[in-house]
């Protein structure tokens, strides 16, 4: 093989008008993450994502203002003790709660020494594209120091959402957190669909600092030696894990004291609705409950008729809603959360599992008596879970998932593009090489005080050679072809709208191609992030009705600061039309240096970097192996 081989990697506490205060730090409840160096704590309140019926689902527009500000702490999630961000000194972030037909608000101040943007993953911002919180695509970043308000209507769209740092790789420091949209048309409903609501975040956790891993993958020695991304050092639920103390990755001499696993309480005899979300930079997840089945009710922010099943696939930025029965116990007993791994579809990984504990209540809040109170659960696995070396699906390749809300495949599509994604080493705009991800062989640079929104108001048009993109210039109906070239897989999300999924296959597909096939689907799976197969396509159509910039990229973050990300710009000369933007915006790009490539500024590499190893070799073609015979 050459050296072109493919490799995969790939305030302030929070308030608002109508919904919740974090209590003060004394509350019983509340989880101490850890004590930092000179007294400060990162914390989390259990209760905090416990979506209280308390909060008035109604269509009476109002507005609700939150303050984040973003700091770093010393914290220890999972035993190791480090630096982190927080937002509001809490750890994961706060939750915001709204209505659609509100107005958000967030007052942003990053005190960190590096700059910041917020993205609200699945949010439309149909008329308000410039709030969608990419650097270099739709805003400058907030600088050290400095703050910024995002505000923005909620219109048509009610579910699971979150929100996260589109900086670097920053999410992965903390910056996250849920946002839940009501709707009051919405078809799952409190009281009749399910009685308690609450979230759940999973996801995974490395010793280092985010920078020390992005910089070592963009650079010629690689990050532990290759520019493969590395597998997690733990995995998280609600922001705890436990680490392996004893792994030979630990760091050495350092003290490891994980803390107690997360527990969360439940009504016995209830429906209650789960909202899981997946935060991780690059895990792909399978959840499960011991003795409870999940009936799968929602994807992303979609409610759907899904199926009743034992464990939960779900990949990075994907969200499900599962309801359980709590009726297999009474008050005080115990049943493990068991969140595991899927390694088939990582470069180099181990094993690894978290573990949560779901403690039966009753209506007083109190454990009982009942059971295995005040000890671990004595549970059992169900026993047909996947091995974490079994293959990486979306939940939508192996059951049938049916919106609620019914909507046949748009028709008649104006326009057919294809994105191809593929690892290699790739010449740059200035003509240096680099060895990453590309789309379309073109490998992302952010030119990150020179955003491709303003680019479009500027001059009604983009045509730079750093970014791979489409111009569509009507209201209409839009194919997308997403072709994974590489042996490994990986989740894709696009901004400004959901997506019908419309299409999987195997191999890669053509314009020409899909646009012979004719597709018409009844009814077909809406989402706005997808897990792809290595060595696989996806046709996703969409509906160009919001005029903006936005991006389609993988959401595996590492891959992300490695060049993989594509852009669909829709309606430039609407974009212009509707360039009115607050100062405020205007002044976090006013005296940047439009030329700066950030956040990570690659250094070049040889073509020739020695990154393979007999065992990755030998991987790839396992997994390219495990890709015969994948059904269309």
């Amino acid at each position: 093989m050459s050296s072109f081989l493919i490799l995969w990697l790939v305030c302030r506490f929070l308030q608002s008008t109508h919904g919740l205060t974090i209590p003060a730090r004394g509350d019983e409840r509340q989880r101490d993450i850890d004590i930092g160096e000179r007294g400060n704590q990162a914390f989390f309140n259990p209760d905090s994502y416990i979506l209280s019926s308390d909060f008035e689902i109604t269509s009476v527009p109002s507005t609700r203002e939150y303050w984040f500000d973003i700091g770093t702490t010393t914290a220890n999630p999972d035993g190791y003790t480090r630096q982190i961000y927080t937002v509001n000194g809490q750890f994961p972030g706060p939750l915001i709660e709204v209505n659609q037909g509100d107005t958000l608000v967030v007052h942003v101040q990053n005190n960190l020494g590096t700059p910041q943007a917020i993205h609200w993953h699945g949010l439309f911002q149909n008329g308000s594209s410039y709030m969608d919180g990419v650097p270099g695509i739709t805003q400058c970043p907030i600088p050290p120091g400095g703050s910024f308000t995002y505000e923005f209507p909620i219109t048509n769209e009610g579910g699971t959402y979150w929100w996260h740092s589109h900086y670097s790789n920053d999410l992965q420091e903390g910056i996250y957190g849920p946002l839940i949209v009501h709707d009051t048309q919405d078809p799952l409903k409190r009281g009749q669909d399910y009685d308690e609501d609450r979230v759940v975040l999973v996801g995974d956790w490395w010793h280092d600092r985010t920078q020390v891993i992005v910089d070592g993958l963009i650079s010629s020695a690689g990050y532990r030696g290759t520019v493969a991304s590395p597998e997690p050092d733990t995995l998280l639920i609600n922001g705890v894990g436990e680490a392996n103390c004893s792994s030979s990755l630990y760091p050495s001499g350092a003290s490891c004291n994980p803390p107690t696993r997360p527990e969360i309480s439940l009504l016995a005899s209830k429906r209650v609705r789960l909202r899981f979300i997946n935060t991780a930079s690059h895990s792909h997840l399978r959840v499960s409950i011991d003795n409870h089945e999940l009936n799968v009710v929602e994807a992303d922010s979609t409610a759907v008729w899904g199926p009743t099943i034992h464990e939960l696939p779900i990949s990075e930025a994907q969200r499900y809603s599962v309801i359980i029965d709590t009726n297999k116990g009474k008050a005080g007993d115990k049943f493990w959360l068991r969140v595991n791994q899927a390694t088939a579809c990582q470069a180099t990984a181990s094993p690894q599992w978290a573990l949560g504990v779901i403690t039966y209540s009753n209506e007083q809040g109190q454990a009982g008596t009942g059971g295995n109170n005040g000890t671990w659960p004595n549970t059992k696995s169900w026993p047909d879970l996947g091995g974490s070396d079994q293959p990486c699906r979306d939940l939508d390749e192996s059951y049938s998932l049916y919106p609620r809300i019914a909507k046949d495949a748009y028709e008649q599509t104006f326009l057919t593009h294809s994105f191809s994604s593929q690892f290699g080493v790739w010449t740059l705009f200035n003509g240096q090489q680099l060895t990453g991800f590309a789309i379309n062989n073109v490998s992302y640079q952010n030119l990150i005080n020179d955003p491709i929104l303003e680019i479009v108001e500027r001059e009604g048009n983009f045509d730079r050679n750093y970014v791979s993109t489409v111009t569509v210039w009507e209201d209409g109906f839009l194919d997308v072809i997403i072709n994974n070239l590489d042996a490994i897989d990986h989740p894709f999300h696009v901004h400004g709208n959901d997506f019908q999924v419309v299409k999987r296959g195997a191999g890669n597909a053509t314009a020409e191609q899909v646009k012979e096939m004719d597709i018409r689907v009844s009814n077909p799976l809406r989402r706005d992030t997808i897990w792809i197969p290595g060595l696989s396509y996806t046709v996703l159509r969409i509906r160009t009705d919001n005029p903006g910039v936005w991006t389609l990229h993988c959401h595996i973050g590492w891959h992300l600061a490695q060049g993989k990300l594509g852009a669909i710009i829709v309606r430039p000369q609407d974009i212009q039309n509707n360039a009115a933007r607050p100062s405020s915006w205007s002044n976090l790009c006013a005296g940047q240096d439009k030329n700066a490539v950030g956040p990570n500024r690659r250094t070049v590499i040889s073509p020739r970097f020695p990154f393979w190893s007999f065992d990755t070799l030998n991987h790839i073609k396992h997994q390219v192996l495990r890709r015969t015979g994948y059904a269309d």
